[in-house]
């Protein structure tokens, strides 16, 4: 497994853990502290995706706007 899907699934675990602290009945005080360091984890999933995953092999030159993006879906319609 590469890193950054690591940073994903650390992120995406603690952030349902966060959801679920009002109905497991945990401390407010917990629940504030992780409200306050969420978005250091969302900070840090982004940049390791943004720094380790590979970059798209197109470009905009070749009418490529994103990955899923053809040119042939770019016809006028009509």
């Amino acid at each position: 497994m590469k890193s950054y899907q690591i940073a994903i699934w650390v992120t995406t675990l603690y952030l349902v853990f966060y959801t679920l602290t009002p109905h497991l009945n945990i401390a407010s005080q917990i629940t504030i502290a992780m409200f306050l360091g969420s978005p250091f984890m969302v900070a840090w999933m982004v940049l390791s995706i943004l720094i380790q995953a590979d970059p798209s092999q197109k470009t905009l030159t070749d009418g490529s706007w994103y990955e899923d993006y053809t040119p042939k879906n770019s016809e006028p319609l009509g």
